[in-house]
């Protein structure tokens, strides 16, 4: 068990982090850091049916929150319509 939940957990989540970075590259991908421990207690959730403190959700919720604000892509404006003859 404990082989599994480190040398098992370490390599998946390895992978996974390196594709993503080498697929989007590594400023967008360090923007969704703080989203690892969100996603622990997920995974506990569902996969162990552990209990989740109301304290811990609203945490939970204010990264999520946070992320969503960093990562928003904001539509460009168009350079044609500001640009004056």
């Amino acid at each position: 068990a404990f082989a599994y939940s480190t040398v098992a957990a370490l390599l998946v989540t390895n992978v996974i982090w390196f594709s993503a970075i080498q697929k989007v590259g590594a400023a967008r991908i360090t923007a969704l850091m703080p989203l690892q421990p969100v996603a622990g207690v997920v995974l506990a959730v569902v996969l162990l049916g552990e209990e989740v403190a109301p304290l811990a959700l609203a945490g939970g919720s204010l990264v999520i929150v946070a992320v969503l604000a960093t990562t928003r892509r904001e539509p460009r404006p168009d350079a044609t319509a500001t640009a004056r003859p």
